[in-house]
């Protein structure tokens, strides 16, 4: 009897393996996993009933001839079934729409349900000869028939629908095995039949079906292979949810200071609020950035974000910073749109009102699209001298005049969007990897103008060029820029560089070193935006710097319709003010705009200011004119 059963015994044996694992991970809810649960099923009845029929037909004399009958049809039955559940598992996974009719799942269902029907009533003979066991007869026949119309409806499908060229390989082949060793079982009568269904099964299991392959080995969420089926599938059948996006927003500090073991079993334990709600899935889509699926109505969104907020404030001791963001699955059609949606959400975080969340519908859509427009002009205008620089002057005081000026880079093209703000799209620019060389094209026509207006005879002492964050980590800065001023012949004096606190953490020793040679060859440095981000006042005295610009968000609030908040922010201005004067170091104050704030900053002792109260940023050959009637007027006075 072992003789017979022998490769039955290595397919059960095989299959224990594969169920043990399938069963130890959750599983997505997908319909192609619930087919293959059912192929799964199928070949365990199908296996169980093959053990059992052998029994039966060895014992043929001690068997009722019903029974046996029973046992064998209901075999044949499950091996069809096998077939049938394959067939719909590649179906589901090859369509682009799974929403079909009634009519066409009938349809595909008719074989089987039609070839069971005659299996019943079908005759079917038994031989055993002691050392060789098999049936055969019209239930066997159809039976085989059945199977071969689903084999070829499956390479139907692999071949006409849209199929990763892995996954049809790795479906092709496992049929193909599955047709080889029913071939042979065919012509041998060696029973191959359970040995071919699991072989089959375990070449899906391990290139689709393993649950291991949509984990996070890490935290224990579904990763981002997962969310990516898990969006198909909502597409396609139409439900309605909600992507609720958890991002760390301090994840590298927290990388840094935690390290990244500590800092994932932290995300392990804070994405466990889900465990008792089978209709929160959560999915680790970055390693900053998580999403809770939520299969509910709008209304329980609130309450779902709360209790997520309250979970994680038991986190409070590590200070994590976070947002979130909620996405209506109407606003995405695949997984891409999801990702730009969210990738733009973090993006402009920074310029949001900081809610419990941000609830995003269809309509961000044309945000997105905007976004991706101002990406493609810009990629457009380094390549094709899109960029024209404007110059804004800044007024001294003390002297009465103009004596410098800030270089603003503008977008040529004004047609395509119209008119697109540097503060929209610099920090695209720089969040695409695109700020080093626009910075490059600013810097080349800020040279060419200087050495072609020889604006220091119109008493301009230098002019005024930002360097980005990114730029500062350049390690090549130096030469690039010392290459710039040599072929154009300026003096290096002219040229001050507008350097921001946040560029200078971030470019480190590095960029200390580049600023030194800088300096050695006469250029000069400001701190640039002082009073946004992390101003820190013992920075100041650690770098040289010739000018600290202060934030119109340290000029503004003095103005403040509220007199407490305005009181206050006076002190904070005269304070730094203060401070940065006993530095010995000069100041330039952004953002003024009326004879009032003028009025209060000469008072505290600024002497230098920019803003439009003096003038709007101009194109170069009206900053020329501009100059040239400063200086008419002075001579006038004179």
């Amino acid at each position: 009897m072992y003789d017979i059963i022998e490769v039955q015994v290595v397919a059960l044996v095989i299959l224990a393996i594969i169920f043990g694992e399938y069963i130890s991970y959750r599983k997505l809810p997908l319909v192609s996993t619930k087919c293959f649960t059912g192929i799964l099923v199928f070949a365990g009845i199908n296996l169980a009933l093959d053990f059992i029929t052998c029994f039966t037909i060895v014992n043929l004399n001690t068997i009722p001839e019903i029974v046996n009958r029973i046992l064998n049809v209901l075999y044949h039955l499950s091996f069809i079934g096998v077939m049938a559940m394959l067939f719909f598992y590649v179906d589901f996974f090859g369509k682009e729409q799974k929403r079909e009719s009634i009519g066409m799942y009938i349809s595909k269902m008719l074989p089987a349900a039609l070839g069971g029907l005659v299996v019943l009533f079908s005759d079917i003979s038994y031989y055993y000869d002691g050392t060789k066991l098999y049936t055969y007869g019209m239930a066997v026949n159809l039976c085989a028939l059945i199977c071969a119309i689903y084999v070829l409806m499956i390479y139907i499908c692999l071949f006409i629908k849209k199929f990763k060229t892995g996954k049809r390989i790795r479906i092709s082949l496992g049929v193909g095995i599955w047709v080889i060793l029913m071939i042979i079982q065919l012509y041998t009568h060696v029973l191959l039949s359970t040995i071919a269904s699991v072989a089959l099964i375990l070449i899906i299991f391990t290139a689709m079906e393993n649950p291991k392959l949509y984990i996070d080995d890490l935290t224990n969420c579904f990763n981002e292979k997962a969310l990516k089926l898990m969006i198909d599938e909502i597409k396609q059948f139409d439900k309605r949810c909600y992507f609720i996006q958890l991002h760390v927003d301090n994840y590298d500090n927290l990388s840094a200071r935690l390290g990244s073991r500590v800092l994932n079993w932290i995300f392990l334990q804070m994405t466990h609020f889900n465990n008792k709600n089978d209709n929160m899935k959560v999915f680790r889509r970055s390693a900053d950035s998580f999403v809770v699926l939520v299969n509910n109505d709008g209304n329980k969104v609130d309450f779902i974000v709360e209790k997520i907020s309250e979970h994680i404030s038991k986190y409070n001791s590590v200070l994590i910073r976070y947002h979130m963001d909620v996405v209506n699955s109407s606003a995405i059609e695949t997984y891409k749109d999801l990702e730009s949606i969210l990738d733009y959400q973090n993006y402009t975080y920074s310029y949001m009102d900081k809610s419990m969340y941000h609830y995003v519908d269809s309509t961000i859509r044309l945000a997105v699209e905007r976004k991706d427009q101002i990406v493609s002009l810009l990629k457009e205008a380094i390549d094709s001298d899109g960029f024209e620089v404007y110059y804004q002057p800044i007024y001294n005081v003390k002297t009465k005049t103009y004596t410098s000026a800030e270089a603003l880079v503008r977008l040529k093209d004004t047609s395509t969007l119209g008119y697109v703000s540097p503060q929209e799209f610099i920090p695209l620019a720089e969040r695409e990897g695109l700020i080093g060389e626009l910075g490059n094209v600013v810097f080349s026509q800020v040279c060419h103008f200087l050495s072609t207006t020889k604006v220091r005879q119109l008493n301009l002492d230098y002019m005024d060029v930002n360097l980005s964050a990114i730029q500062c980590t350049n390690p090549n800065l130096y030469n690039e820029i010392f290459d710039m001023i040599k072929i154009n012949n300026i003096d290096p004096s002219s040229i001050n560089f507008e350097i921001t606190e946040s560029a200078v953490l971030e470019g480190g020793n590095q960029l200390t070193q580049i600023m030194d040679e800088l300096r050695r060859i006469g250029c000069r440095f400001s701190m640039d935006d002082f009073g946004t981000g992390y101003s820190n006042m013992s920075n100041l005295g650690k770098n040289d710097y010739q000018t600290v610009k202060i934030d119109k968000s340290l000029v503004w609030p003095c103005f403040s319709n509220n007199e407490s908040d305005s009181k206050k922010a006076r002190i904070v201005l005269k304070s730094v003010v203060e401070l940065i004067l006993n530095l010995g170091i000069d100041i330039v104050a952004e953002g003024v705009e009326n004879q009032e704030q003028l009025d209060m900053l000469k008072e505290l002792g600024v002497n230098k200011m920019q803003g439009y109260f003096f003038a709007k940023p101009m194109i170069g050959r009206d900053f020329i004119q501009f100059l040239n009637k400063q200086d008419s007027a002075i001579k006038k006075q004179k």
